[in-house]
């Protein structure tokens, strides 16, 4: 049973970690966050080349079209908060699933303040009375996400023995 289960999420990739206690505290040393298999949003970059063939917005105006628009808006940021959404429900569905499955008590949610909110929105409604949803705002490299974690108090630290 592993009663931690963190999700460290951008706008590209999920990943899912789980606190690994040592058998023997005394001797080996531990705990340990241990990454798990990760979710990609292939929608993101398959939507990037697909959907638009211009890469700048407002670039899609031919030569004698008129005069130009100050800002021209092909909706493209609604597009990309829409897949961000979706890849929110379906790594918060894949955590619930995790949480569930190894029995976590706590789960820590760690993303940048958008994909936080979007992540919150769908996990919350899916994780039992029994699990406690933790948050940290911060977008962080795998090798620093157990230290900074321990330093919110969201983690036990890694010790030696």
């Amino acid at each position: 049973m592993n009663d931690i289960l963190v999700l460290a999420i951008d706008a590209a990739r999920a990943r899912f970690l789980a606190l690994e206690r040592p058998e023997f505290p005394e001797w080996e040393s531990g705990p340990t966050l241990v990454e798990g298999e990760a979710l990609i949003n292939v929608e993101r970059e398959a939507a990037r080349r697909q959907l638009w063939s211009e890469t700048k917005t407002g670039r899609n105006r031919g030569p004698g079209a008129g005069p130009a628009h100050a800002y021209y808006d092909d909706h493209r940021e609604n597009h990309a908060e829409e897949f961000e959404r979706r890849f929110a429900r379906l790594a918060a569905q894949e955590a619930a699933h995790r949480a569930d499955r190894c029995q976590a008590r706590q789960v820590v949610l760690v993303a940048e303040r958008r994909m936080l909110g979007f992540v919150r929105e769908a996990l919350a409604p899916l994780l039992g009375a029994q699990v406690r949803l933790e948050e940290l705002a911060k977008d962080l490299r795998a090798a620093e996400l157990q230290a900074h974690l321990a330093g919110e108090n969201l983690l036990p630290a890694h010790r030696r023995p």
